[in-house]
């Protein structure tokens, strides 16, 4: 009797055992893939809406099937002289995320007609006496603008990405977005995290859900990117906030 209950007891276990593995075999962790049409466009120009950037792009995912819908621009960077490289961010059903970028060339033919411009409004003016104060106000807010530090570059655009944001989203806010250190110096990734702000969930519930994406190595020189977002409760995912540290 005692050897028949065993020999149960065995065969429930393995039987049980099978379903747990057969679970989380079946579990969706593979995120959608992101794909560009061919013919889509690669000349950028800095006026270029999200919309106009999404063109050509879908996003496909093995249980959800077409999640296109889910597409958004993450960010445009600056990858060398006149070229840029745009991010796309895309999610399933199963808040699996997955990120692709796509290289564009970047179209200058409307700065240099801006600069043209602004050089014929500095010639009439220096003619008209003093009308030339005009383009010497012009250039002096350009000059503001490029003394911008690179710091205070990137809390720029971090901030524009925030703006730009669907409501009920997350809110990720970093203590600061660039950052240079000597070689050797540690990094607390979390010490950066400023504020997580959200319409349901808690700050400190979504402090626990914390993704950071990326790596950097303090004893080698070069520029590196940590990437923080959240998902909330219901689904929605935070701006992908990015702090460049340069090690030098």
């Amino acid at each position: 009797m005692r050897k028949w209950l065993v020999a149960l007891m065995i065969v429930l276990s393995v039987a049980l055992g099978g379903t747990v593995i057969g679970i989380r075999f079946m579990a969706d962790r593979k995120g959608p893939e992101i794909s560009f049409a061919g013919d889509k466009k690669n000349i950028y120009s800095s006026n270029m809406t999200d919309e106009e950037l999404l063109e050509g792009v879908t996003a496909r995912d093995d249980k959800d099937g077409d999640v296109s819908s889910s597409l958004r621009v993450e960010g445009v960077f600056t990858k060398e002289e006149n070229q840029v490289y745009v991010s796309f961010v895309a999610k399933d059903s199963s808040n699996n995320v997955t990120k692709r970028q796509f290289i564009m060339e970047s179209d200058e033919r409307d700065e240099e007609k801006k600069k043209e411009e602004e050089t014929e409004k500095e010639e009439a003016g220096e003619a008209e006496g003093t009308e030339a104060e005009a383009p010497e106000e012009e250039s002096s807010d350009t000059e503001k603008v490029e003394e911008l530090t690179p710091a205070e570059e990137a809390a720029k655009r971090e901030q524009e990405k925030i703006d730009a944001m669907a409501p009920g989203a997350p809110k990720f806010y970093l203590t600061t977005y660039y950052l240079e250190i000597p070689v050797g110096t540690p990094v607390d990734q979390l010490s950066y995290v400023s504020d997580i702000q959200d319409d349901v969930d808690a700050t400190n519930t979504l402090y626990r859900q914390i993704q950071i994406e990326g790596n950097v190595d303090s004893n080698t020189p070069g520029t590196y990117e940590l990437t923080y977002y959240v998902v909330d409760s219901n689904g929605n995912e935070s701006n992908r906030a990015v702090l460049t540290i340069v090690v030098q």
